[in-house]
């Protein structure tokens, strides 16, 4: 089973998550509450990661099998939410990172 398409799809997703990410930093920044460091860190490791795995599998079949697809399901939805969880566990409201995953 040739898994390049599933992690050049989730490499877009961590793209689109770190991209969004700048958007809560740039308003925290403003508001000055203090968390738009945290976010600016998470964004650069989530666009370093997601970039990283779209040059890696930049070269795929563009297939998609049933298997293939309920794998990327899982994977984006694992992979989405553990990068998320990173700008509320570096905030200052100190919660473990279990806490901010879930």
């Amino acid at each position: 089973m040739n898994n390049q398409i599933i992690f050049f799809t989730l490499g877009i997703l961590l793209v689109i998550i770190g991209l969004t990410s700048l958007i809560p930093a740039v308003l925290d920044f403003e508001d000055g509450q203090g968390n738009s460091l945290a976010f600016v860190e998470c964004s650069i490791v989530s666009l370093f990661f997601g970039g990283c795995l779209i040059i890696a599998n930049s070269h795929y079949k563009r297939e998609l099998n049933v298997r293939q697809t309920f794998l990327l399901t899982v994977l984006s939805w694992l992979a989405l939410s553990f990068f998320s969880a990173f700008p509320l566990y570096f905030s200052v409201i100190h919660i473990s990172f279990t806490d901010a995953f879930f």
